[in-house]
């Protein structure tokens, strides 16, 4: 599991967002992308990220009778101070770590000069998992039933 964050990054695209945006516009283009979370950016600052938790968080704690679609997602989302980003060259198994002890499913990838590269989720994860399992079984296969290259 020495495989690197980087090669999430090569199929992903980012999606963000500003923080003045309302909840109803982050839920829009969540539904749109099939996405579970967005980076909220400004001039082209990281400043935050917003995810599904947030959002019911939010929402846990509202009234029936408040218009929630006119909320900011700059008072819902997880700030720049408390973000956790990972390094394109961490391990997948550091990821897993990280998204497991501190009880997240997204993290962006941030290269040496803080840019934003990617953003992997849970999802990234499994499927990087099954395919690692998918080429071990294949390669123990081929070793049992005699075809693995000697």
């Amino acid at each position: 599991m020495d495989r690197k964050l980087s090669a999430i990054c090569n199929f992903k695209k980012v999606k963000t967002i500003n923080p003045e945006a309302t909840i109803k516009q982050v839920v829009d283009v969540m539904n749109e992308n099939h996405i579970g979370c967005l980076v909220v950016k400004e001039n082209d600052d990281i400043v935050g990220i917003v995810s599904e938790r947030d959002i019911l968080k939010k929402l846990g704690n509202t009234n029936v009778n408040d218009n929630i679609h006119h909320i900011l997602v700059k008072e819902v989302m997880t700030n720049k101070d408390d973000l956790i980003v990972a390094d394109p060259d961490s391990t997948l198994e550091m990821l897993m770590h990280v998204m497991r002890d501190n009880n997240i499913r997204h993290i962006p990838i941030v290269d040496k000069n803080g840019e934003l590269t990617c953003i992997t989720s849970i999802r990234d994860v499994v499927r990087l998992l099954l395919e690692d399992s998918k080429e071990k079984v294949d390669q123990l296969n081929n070793y049992i039933t005699g075809k693995y290259p000697a």
